[in-house]
Order: structure tokens, then sequence, then C-alpha cells
């Protein structure tokens, strides 16, 4: 079923050829058992992953050996905004390895904020900035949450889906992991973010909650749909609108969900900007 899955999502991305595409998968398929470590996985042609031991070996390595920018849409939009209206700050919430902090990092005029908790997979996201040069992206090492102190955080090695854990919830290893809300952060560091990735694997709403006001001045957000629509609309300020989703290729943006990628939020002022640039906005 994975494999039917991860063929569909090679297929249904326009920056990769079917054939070459399919050929990755296959190629890959037949070597990841002999694999030779250190390595590298290009997912563009500024950013690379680097690959050290087995346990580096996770869903979004796959899918960056398979297709590079496996969200095409989300991703290359990400380097259009950042490369046509420069010096964001940037915040990426649920950073796991570093694929979006690398992208977003490749516009040098950017500040990345990347939040990840897990302390392997925190490691991981390091080595990869470091192996890039990236010298604009600050990892912090703490979730964002809607309160602030320790929570129990899941403990699967490789995983690309630990996360913090609801409450009363069992059955799985965990760790304690530091906790705190984006207004804390933002005050501890002095910054206002612009542009928000948030992807926590169902924790999106306290996350959102715990930024407060400071949503009122995010231009673009684009956020993992394990959030319930309806939670996070009613936490969002009327000046973002959406949920909408990015087709890169045909420069528009609507409600049409093309292939499995999240759905953007974008401030009203943006989008006109967005407009006046020449993306089609069906909203």
């Amino acid at each position: 079923m994975q494999a039917i899955k991860t063929v569909r999502h090679i297929v249904s991305n326009p920056g990769i050829s079917l054939i070459r595409g399919l050929a990755r998968y296959v190629g890959w398929q037949i070597r990841r058992r002999k694999l030779s470590f250190p390595f590298r996985v290009e997912l563009t042609e500024g950013s690379h992953l680097l690959i050290e031991r087995p346990s580096d070996v996770n869903g979004c390595v796959c899918l960056a050996q398979f297709e590079g920018a496996y969200d095409f849409n989300n991703m290359n939009f990400l380097r259009l905004v950042l490369e046509t209206w420069p010096e964001q700050v940037v915040f990426d919430i649920g950073a796991n390895i570093g694929v979006y902090s690398l992208i977003c990092s490749e516009e040098t005029t950017s500040r990345v904020i990347a939040f990840e908790p897990h302390p392997a997979t925190a490691d991981q996201l390091e080595r990869n900035l470091a192996s890039n040069d990236r010298k604009n992206v600050k990892v912090i090492r703490k979730a964002l949450s809607d309160q602030v102190g320790e929570l129990s955080f899941t403990d699967d090695e490789g995983s690309p889906v630990n996360r913090l854990m609801n409450d009363g919830e069992r059955g799985q290893a965990t760790i304690r992991v530091s906790v705190s809300t984006g207004a804390m952060v933002c005050e501890e560091e002095d910054l206002v973010p612009s542009v928000i990735k948030l992807d926590v694997e169902g924790h999106e709403v306290e996350v959102l909650r715990g930024l407060g006001d400071l949503l009122s001045g995010i231009q673009l957000l684009v956020i993992e749909e394990n959030a319930g629509e309806g939670e996070v609309d009613a936490l969002l300020p009327e000046s973002l609108m959406g949920p909408y989703y990015v087709d890169y290729q045909a420069r528009r943006i609507s409600k049409t969900k093309l292939r499995k990628e999240d759905a953007v939020y974008l401030h009203r002022d943006f989008a006109e900007e967005l407009g006046a640039k020449g993306w089609t906005l069906l909203l």
C-alpha cells in the first residue's frame, strides 16, 4: 500500500518526469540494503540532505531521493516568495531534519528559526544545516504549544512523525521535551515571524493559540492538514484568508487541491501583492 502511495506521489509531481521519478524509486529499492555511508540526497540545485547512518534514512529522505523537492507547489512557492520579498523571518515549526529550513534559507536574506524538540532529529537537522553552510538558520530545541514547561514526545527512532503526546495517551515510547509558546520565543529572541510553515502532527491548534496576537502579522502560513480547518479558522485573524492550495506551474492559488500538499493562508495585503505580480487568485 505504501508503495502505491509513493508512486502516486511521484506521478503527481510536475517537477520530475515520470520516467526519471520511477527510475529513482526503483533504483533506491534495489540499492537501499547496501547503502554506503555517508551520502547525499539532492533536494534542490542549492540544497542537499546529508545521510551519515542508517537511522538518518526516514520518509522525508526517501521522498527527496525519489523527487527532490517533493512538495513541488509549496516548496517552489516558498522559494519564490522569499526571493521576491527578501528579509523575511520564517518560523519552521516542526522542522524535523530540515527540508523546509534548507529550502527557505536558500534566500540568504531570510532569517529562519527551526523548531525541533526531538534530540536525535535536531542533531540531524543541525548536521544538514552545517553540510549546506546555512548561517541564516537558528535551531531551537523546543516544541511550541500554548503552554510553557515540559511535555511527553514520542520517541520512534528515525521517524519523521514523532509528536507531542495528547493528554492521557499511552502505549508508545516517549521522552520529555521542553515546550514554550511562540509569543514567548519571539519576546526572548526579539523577532516577529512573517512566514510560518507549521507541521506538528496534530498539535497545530495549540501552536497557533500560543502565537496569540503575532498571527495578525503573518503574511503566509503553510499548515499541515492534520489540523481541523474549523478550529484553525476560529483562531486566525480575518486578515489571513484560506485555506487555499498553490498551483505553482499555473501561478494560481485557489480552493482546488491538486496533490497531497498542505494548505496555505494568505494575508489580504500579501494576496494583493501576489496578484500584482501576475498570480491568479481564485479566492
